[in-house]
């Protein structure tokens, strides 16, 4: 059976400090895009990709139809909360991405531009630790 479309590692340089969390992160991104229910929301909802490079975890959601100020984005312990609700519409939609380690605990960054969210997580650890909402740019 053939990997379901989504899943891209673009760099995988496994040292001796993250070498268990690269694995961890593999084994999640092997069962995440698997999983049927993955294909079922890319299509309901928005798609999304997930990125790794040698500094980040990249998530990238498709959000055509919308702009940067109907874009939210919120981290609690171990989960980046996408919600996009677009005001003349009244269309919203929401994807709720469960990482194998705590994204309260890295930095974190959001962009929007030409209907494309990034979304940035150090893999180094941070201070904050906290539930928070990212400001999308």
């Amino acid at each position: 059976m053939a990997a379901k479309r989504g899943m891209k590692i673009i760099m995988s340089n496994f040292n001796d400090d993250s070498s268990k969390e690269s694995l961890e992160m593999e084994k999640w991104l092997t069962k995440l895009f698997l999983d049927p229910l993955t294909e079922q929301l890319d299509e309901t909802t928005f798609h999304i990709d997930i990125f790794e490079t040698y500094e980040d975890y990249i998530i990238e959601a498709l959000l055509n139809n919308y702009r940067r100020q109907d874009i939210s984005v919120y981290l609690d312990d171990k989960r980046v909360a996408i919600c996009a609700a677009a005001m003349e519409t009244a269309a919203k939609k929401k994807r709720v991405i469960e990482f194998p380690f705590p994204v309260t605990k890295r930095k974190v960054s959001a962009y929007f531009k030409n209907g494309i969210l990034e979304i940035y997580i150090s893999k180094e650890p941070w201070k904050c630790g906290k539930s928070r909402k990212v400001p999308v740019l």
